[in-house]
């Protein structure tokens, strides 16, 4: 592919001439460091400002001289990569690119296309889709200070960037700049990408640690407090702190999520519902607690196999649980994660089960779930308004007057977004005042 991506490369020159087919470099992660993409860069002599993989170097150096030298290349400007994780984040806020679903490369190119005309024509100002008065970057000589914020997120393709988007519209509009780093949930790449971005000068950091893959997560939190600079954490909250622990976060409150989920089902009469969850997540253990607790608030009766939970759910383990979820009586499965969720409908459909007719099913993460024949019914974490509130806490903190800066404990409830998967979406959901019921499409609220 990335020899197909290459030979597409076209930049128009600012004047006469034919556009530019040859970049100068190219900067990636340590995923391409292969030696055909080396050698690709190589024979177009462009250079490669890419990583070396762990295992590359040790397998080099076992061969001693035969190994060759090491691969050429520059820490400092692969720092400048944080732009290209910035546009992906931009671009899968297209929820048809972020899936991949088109069918045809026509339909997704365009797609592309259309997606990078929007962000052209909204940073040119030349639309309504530019808020008037948004205010300019801080000019040179007023006394202004333009400051660089470090943001570490697990993952550019799913989940977060979202959580992106509205952390860089509120340091957009304070006038400051954005390192994007992602840790593609490695704890190497994590201890790597933080060590660059405090070397790179940011004033301030906003954190998704991989907390579920530590031994002691709470202490790895503790020793972020020896940091130099200000953070504050995005969807993580600690595991065991102290009562006076001085870390600020803002997370989507979880468990008052499924909360919403389980409450929806059970007043659409279902009592016997089942668990499709999953493990080694940033939120696995937060869902499925929060399972068992609104399971045990509201009488929910839960059958042996029902509840069932794996790192990693293929199209046989689906299958088994669907029809075990038919013998067992189960009339509705709450499913973390909306692909899994589709693949149940799926299987379930296959086997003779009628969604929703005899099984209601409801997601959570609403990152795909209104995507598909069957719109599936879906806990929707307020993922923008997280990244949002946790930038405005680290902003706090960075204009402070000197003192210690207020510890902020922020969880966020999410939305319930009724829709067909769960037979109720053209009926009033009836919820209570405190409760966040949107249904979708079918019937607004």
């Amino acid at each position: 592919m990335f020899p197909h991506l290459m030979a597409r490369l076209s930049i128009a020159r600012p004047g006469p001439g034919r556009p530019r087919t040859r970049p100068e470099r190219v900067r990636a992660d340590k995923a391409y460091s292969s030696r055909a993409i080396r050698r690709h860069l190589r024979e177009r002599r462009i250079i490669a400002v890419i990583p070396e993989p762990s295992d590359q170097q040790g397998h080099r150096k076992r061969r001693g001289s035969r190994g060759g030298r090491p691969p050429a290349f520059d820490p400092v400007d692969y720092r400048n990569r944080n732009v290209v994780e910035c546009g992906f984040c931009h671009v899968k806020q297209w929820r048809g690119l972020a899936t991949r679903y088109d069918k045809l490369a026509l339909t997704f190119r365009g797609g592309a296309v259309l997606k990078a005309i929007v962000t052209w024509l909204r940073a040119l100002g030349d639309t309504p889709y530019v808020t008037p008065g948004t205010p300019e970057p801080p000019a040179a000589g007023t006394g202004a200070v333009r400051r660089l914020v470090g943001v570490l997120v697990p993952s550019t393709t799913y989940y977060y960037p979202r959580v992106v988007d509205g952390i860089e519209r509120v340091l957009r509009d304070a006038g400051h700049g954005v390192v994007l780093a992602c840790s593609q949930y490695d704890l190497g790449v994590e201890r790597d990408e933080l060590r660059a971005m405090l070397a790179s000068g940011v004033s301030g950091l906003l954190l998704v640690p991989n907390l579920h893959l530590l031994e002691d997560p709470q202490a790895h939190l503790d020793r972020l407090r020896e940091l130099p600079v200000p953070y504050v954490l995005a969807e993580r909250v600690p595991p065991a702190p102290d009562p006076d622990d001085p870390t600020s976060y803002v997370a989507t409150d979880h468990v008052g999520g499924v909360h919403l989920a389980l409450r929806h089902l059970h007043r659409l009469g279902h009592r016997r519902i089942g668990l499709l969850g999953r493990e080694r997540t940033g939120t696995s253990e937060i869902i499925a607690a929060g399972f068992d607790r609104a399971a045990a608030r509201l009488g929910i009766d839960v059958v042996e196999g029902a509840v069932a939970r794996r790192e990693v759910w293929d199209t046989a383990g689906i299958a088994a649980y669907a029809a075990h979820c038919a013998d067992a009586g189960v009339s509705a499965v709450f499913c973390h994660g909306d692909r899994d969720a589709a693949a149940l409908v799926v299987e379930a459909r296959r086997q003779g089960v009628s969604v929703p007719g005899d099984l209601a099913v409801v997601a959570y993460d609403d990152e795909v779930a209104e995507v598909g024949d069957l719109p599936l019914t879906a806990v929707s974490p307020p993922k923008t308004e997280v990244g949002a509130l946790a930038a405005q806490l680290l902003l706090s903190q960075l204009g402070g007057t000197g003192a210690a800066p207020l510890t902020h404990r922020t969880q966020i409830l999410p939305r319930l977004v009724v829709r067909a998967s769960c037979g109720a979406a053209g009926r009033p959901a009836a919820p209570r005042a405190s409760e966040h019921v949107t249904i979708d499409r079918q019937g607004v609220l």
